[in-house]
């Protein structure tokens, strides 16, 4: 049986106690199509390796949601670190919509509608050690060019990339991923009143072609919107610290699920125009491959923007590997 002891949070170490307020928070996403085997197969080997054989992460769609955070006022909930102060930050992920299956006898069930975030970019230092730290986030360091609603400037992600394998490559930093916005005639947007209006829209387009979930074994189908509709956003991570001795090793390693809530939701709605999701190939970042995109620039299928406050609540360990 697993033992925990506590731990010693030395001053300097700047990791921080969650629960965590989410204040004055803008949120930008873009919706592309990837390939839903390879997806499945990426998330095999990140979620479902190790996992015991009751317990499946599975893919919903090939839809992939590409997001851009930028927190105006985070801090913990509870003292003494609520008193302590505050910080800022921006992040982009690609965010992934699995369902959790756990297996009852010899029929599979869906138990979790849940977000995987995936090649994660941080403008905040103390942000990537936190998210990394605390609930297994796969935050890296990024330098985020955020540009104001409605403008044509694009959005532009850098980060420290090894652009191809080799013995005589040197890690430099490299636009990775931007968001580019074409000169089209305005089209007419949908907006949102409350946060259930924006999470409804989301699941609608993630499960546009797939109403129905099949549980095979009782050749039975379940209504994911009365079963699987969150009133909060759950995400899911696999949270793991390499080992020292053999670094190819864990010396922890557990799957991880954290909800979201919304606690104020001042407005959202659709962002018209066509926009061009744009990822660059490199080896030490390969999006591409992981995700199944199609090409280097992907047309966004949605997009979209929200004004809004979360509460980010204590995980729940779903299986502890080490």
């Amino acid at each position: 049986m697993a033992t925990t002891t506590n731990f010693i949070n030395l001053a300097g170490w700047q990791i921080y106690n969650p629960p965590f307020h989410l204040n004055q928070t803008m949120c930008y996403g873009y919706w592309v199509q990837g390939d839903r085997t390879t997806l499945q197969a990426s998330v095999d080997a990140y979620l479902n390796a190790g996992l015991p054989d009751n317990i499946r992460y599975c893919v919903v769609t090939g839809q992939v949601l590409a997001a851009v955070v930028d927190i105006g006022h985070l801090s913990c909930v509870n003292p003494p670190q609520s008193q302590e102060g505050w910080l800022e930050e921006v992040d982009f992920a690609f965010f992934v919509a699995v369902i959790r299956w756990e297996k009852f006898g010899l029929i599979w069930l869906p138990k979790k509608l849940a977000l995987l975030p995936l090649f994660l970019l941080v403008d905040n230092p103390l942000a990537v050690m936190g998210g990394r730290e605390v609930f297994g986030y796969p935050k890296s360091q990024g330098d985020i060019t955020l540009p104001s609603l409605g403008s044509p400037d694009p959005l532009s992600i850098s980060t420290w990339v090894l652009e191809a394998f080799s013995p005589h490559t040197q890690l430099t930093q490299k636009e990775v991923i931007s968001v580019t916005k074409a000169n089209t005639p305005l089209a007419a947007t949908m907006t949102w009143k409350s946060s259930g209006d924006w999470i409804r829209a989301m699941m609608h387009h993630v499960f546009e072609e797939l109403e129905e979930l099949l549980i095979p074994e009782v050749s039975t189908v379940v209504k994911w919107a009365e079963h699987l509709l969150p009133s909060e956003v759950t995400f899911v991570f696999r949270k793991q610290f390499p080992d020292a001795v053999n670094p190819l090793n864990a010396c922890y390693s557990a799957i991880v699920e954290a909800p979201l809530k919304v606690t104020a939701f001042r407005g959202g709605g659709l962002i018209s125009g066509n926009h061009t999701l744009n990822v660059t190939k490199c080896d030490s970042l390969p999006i591409g491959d992981f995700l199944g995109l199609p090409s280097t620039s992907c047309p966004v299928e949605l997009a979209f923007h929200t004004d809004a406050d979360f509460l980010v609540e204590l995980g729940t360990i779903i299986h502890r590997f080490v």
